[in-house]
């Protein structure tokens, strides 16, 4: 073959995967009580029942082999609330119900520090965000000993190992009583 042939060729591959890549859907992170930017249930919060949200999403990258789905809140002195921490899902699923416990493996919270969902309580009246993100991920995590690992553990290995991710920002706004 001669060189301006493969070079076309070359060429062609190259715009074919730029062409496939832009043509692929972004991951989507939704909940089945709430859309973006949307009111968090009192049911998920402290003045409720306080299980875990039911989430969904959409257009898992085809190479992902398992997905981590954390819950957070920047207090005002920029301290972060840890709430969830779910990781090890398997790629094959597409949502969570309210009150998970039999999917995927559950990470410390920073709020009382168990393998668990700990809901929101916030201090205070008035609106506070919620940040919920799902990262479409290359490997599951090694889970090597029963000890529960925290946000900050998990992001530390995932920084290497994300496809795709996506943010779902919630609002709960806690009555003056």
């Amino acid at each position: 073959m001669s060189k301006s042939l493969i070079s076309s060729l070359l060429s062609i591959c190259i715009i074919c995967s730029i062409q496939s890549a832009i043509a692929q859907e972004a991951l989507t992170l939704s909940g089945t009580h709430f859309l973006q930017t949307g009111q968090l249930p009192k049911l998920n919060t402290c003045d409720s029942s306080g299980i875990s949200p039911a989430l969904m999403w959409n257009h898992i990258p085809a190479d992902t082999k398992s997905l981590a789905i954390t819950m957070y809140h920047i207090a005002k002195d920029g301290e972060r609330h840890v709430y969830m921490v779910l990781y090890n899902i398997p790629a094959s699923t597409t949502s969570i119900p309210d009150g998970v416990t039999n999917v995927g493996v559950f990470g410390s919270n920073s709020m009382n520090r168990i393998p668990a969902y700990a809901p929101p309580c916030s201090k205070g009246p008035g609106p506070k965000e919620y940040i919920i993100t799902i990262n479409a991920l290359t490997q599951t995590y090694p889970v090597e000993s029963s000890a529960a690992i925290s946000l900050s553990q998990l992001e530390t290995w995932m920084e290497t190992k994300t496809i795709s991710k996506a943010k779902l920002s919630v609002i709960y706004s806690r009555s003056a009583k």
